[in-house]
């Protein structure tokens, strides 16, 4: 069944644990997903239409396993297709080209690998909804890891053709807005694999903020315990005094820190003033409403860091120079008009401005 490309691999199985799914043990080949062996391995897989995602675990049992449409294909079928590609006799030139983005890219946070075909590239970006003008996409490797999110951010501000974009590590979703005639998904699709290989990934996920969260369930435990309840009143009260620390360290980070008094200060006043006569319900509503501002200036505060960098921070990628010139003037207009002058681009990483 093996050419010359899995040779090497004398431990590989192949097991069939239910319809839609080949499964591939070999430590060999899948120990490591960026060795070029697997690179290979993988290009001749995705050689075989049927195949949608592959799934590579390379701790303990490294084990590859291959995903199709098990209601429109047989694992017989399949396994016979990928043993023809592995063989060469099948038409895997069409894919000898095809990119692979880097294992870190597409890794989530239990260490397994997901790979998709999306034109010429295996990513682990997942299309969700597509339409002209229109992308969102997903990726487990964001999952609690803001500073990903923002190093993507920082590198579709940058590009032309890129009108608005949202990023949520809890969703591990992607939104863009592009204009189609300067970019096509998967320029955009290998400028995100690019953002994530080219920036460190954090050990540790991001701490949920759930005070918001928090707060709405106090509104309604505070009600029933100061009009129905009396008996609630203290799990109120604590819950209540939980939801205020955050005003609480504001108002001791204004009076230590900067030596004055601010809102802050204030709000913890009224919370102890509500604590003091027991009136949970007046204080709880407080609480909400102190989240929700927060919540609604952080909000406001990423959406015009967004705008502002959208307006001004994009530059192209190239500037047309002259060929008469020296290399390291960029020119913002060709001079066309001198005799043997003709003009060429190039990119501005390799021209100093």
């Amino acid at each position: 069944m093996f050419d010359a490309l899995v040779a090497g691999a004398t431990d590989l199985n192949i097991v069939l644990p239910q319809p839609g799914v080949i499964r591939i043990v070999s430590t060999r080949l899948f120990s490591d997903p960026d060795d070029e062996l697997c690179h290979r391995f993988l290009r001749r897989v995705f050689s075989a239409p049927e195949i949608e995602d592959a799934v590579i675990e390379p701790e303990a049992t490294p084990t590859l396993e291959l995903h199709f449409d098990g209601t429109r294909h047989s694992q017989r079928g399949v396994l016979q297709r990928v043993a023809d590609l592995l063989r060469g006799s099948g038409d895997s030139a069409a894919h000898e080209g095809l990119a692979i983005a880097p294992a870190s890219t597409a890794r989530d946070r239990h260490g397994v690998v997901r790979y998709r075909r999306f034109a010429r590239r295996l990513t682990g970006w997942r299309v969700e909804h597509e339409r002209i003008g229109s992308l969102r996409l997903s990726n487990p490797v964001l999952y609690r890891k803001a500073a990903l999110c923002e190093a993507i951010e920082r590198e579709l501000m940058s590009v032309l053709g890129v009108h608005r974009y949202d990023t949520s590590s809890v969703k591990c979703r992607v939104d863009i807005e592009y204009d189609p005639r300067q970019l096509s998904a998967a320029q955009i699709i290998e400028v995100l694999d690019g953002a994530l290989a080219g920036t460190e990934h954090p050990v540790k996920l991001d701490k949920l903020n759930r005070d918001l969260t928090i707060c709405t369930l106090s509104v309604p435990v505070a009600a029933v315990a100061q009009l129905a309840v009396p008996a609630l009143l203290p799990v109120a009260a604590a819950l209540f005094l939980y939801t205020t620390l955050p005003s609480f360290q504001g108002a001791w980070r204004v009076i230590t820190k900067e030596r004055r008094l601010g809102v802050d200060v204030l709000d913890s006043i009224v919370v102890l003033a509500c604590l003091g006569t027991l009136q949970i319900m007046p204080g709880a509503i407080l609480a909400w409403c102190l989240s929700f501002g927060r919540y609604l200036v952080r909000r406001t505060e990423d959406n015009s860091k967004k705008l502002l960098l959208g307006v001004f921070g994009k530059q192209p990628a190239s500037r047309p120079i002259c060929s008469r010139l020296a290399p390291t003037f960029a020119l913002s207009r060709c001079c066309s008009a001198m005799p043997g002058c003709r003009p060429r681009h190039a990119t501005l990483k390799s021209l100093p401005i």
